[in-house]
């Protein structure tokens, strides 16, 4: 649906798919060839009411003062980082690999309350570096929103009562992606006005 007077609401779907490390060759449009096709995404499961968010930090401006005068000689504003957080309301096994980071095996008889060739996933605790590409697709607004080069951090949240769910909170941290001579940040696509923004994290 097109962008109506600039504003952009509701939330389709996420998919996240592998950081690439050559360009997509079969894209549509040019902002598109810095992420898989979308057939070779997929969404980590629905997305809790009213997590979706996007968030930017302060600009941080660092003053360089001496002590003859009271005003700064020089100072330098620094973008404040982008973050996009979701929380995932139908974790699987899957979810909390490709998220929190582990890998899944079967289980050999009883142990550990695990019947026998059920899935298991251990989360270590240890950190994981993990980087993942998002596409972002809001029902009204902006056809989508690409991250090319996210790393992901998460955390296992949320209840297991009558009244709560058990969620995965993810947290896209959008870095920048070179590939040959040219570097992304982040394209936000409304028609063919496309307007990329390279306030992430090196």
């Amino acid at each position: 649906m097109s962008q109506a007077n600039g504003v952009t609401i509701g939330l389709e779907k996420v998919l996240f798919g592998e950081v690439l490390t050559a360009k997509n060759s079969g894209a549509s449009t040019k902002d598109l060839q810095w992420i898989p096709m979308e057939s070779a995404m997929r969404q980590l499961g629905l997305t809790n009411e009213g997590s979706a968010v996007f968030d930017q930090a302060d600009p941080d401006t660092t003053d360089f003062k001496v002590e003859e005068q009271d005003t700064p000689i020089y100072s330098v504003n620094t973008q404040g980082k982008v973050t996009f957080t979701m929380e995932i309301a139908d974790p699987s096994l899957d979810t909390i690999k490709e998220t929190v980071g582990g890998e899944i095996t079967y289980s050999s008889g009883i142990a550990d309350g695990a019947l026998d060739n059920d899935a298991v996933i251990e989360v270590s605790g240890s950190f994981i570096e993990i980087r993942r590409s998002v596409l972002i697709k809001p029902k009204v607004g902006f056809k989508r929103i690409v991250i090319p080069n996210g790393l992901v951090s998460a955390k296992l949240t949320g209840q297991v009562t009558k009244t709560g769910l058990f969620l995965v909170t993810v947290v896209v941290t959008p870095t920048k992606l070179t590939i040959g001579s040219e570097t992304s940040g982040i394209y936000f696509i409304a028609g063919k006005s496309i307007k990329p923004i390279t306030g992430g994290e090196s």
